[in-house]
């Protein structure tokens, strides 16, 4: 659930970047690029420098399992943003 959480957060970043040229910072400017979070699950990290992100994500009753997509790396990995 994590990864496709990451997954649907990262098209709509890149959908972001197409409009803006350059990478949202908050997960709320990505709901208008089709991005709407699913019950339970938090990204609470979506950090960037314009031309780099990385988005991390965890499920509220498992806050032990923590999950990174850093854009490019293109997969989602286990564990915090570097």
């Amino acid at each position: 659930m994590l990864m496709s959480e990451l997954r649907n957060a990262a098209v709509a970043q890149e959908a972001y970047f197409t409009d803006w040229g350059h990478y949202a910072i908050d997960i709320k400017d990505l709901s208008s690029f089709g991005y709407e979070p699913s019950a339970n699950i938090n990204i609470v990290g979506v950090m960037g420098d314009g031309a780099l992100y990385c988005l991390e994500a965890f499920h509220v009753e498992n806050h032990n399992l923590v999950m990174y997509f850093l854009s490019h790396e293109g997969e989602p990995r286990q564990g915090s943003c570097p």
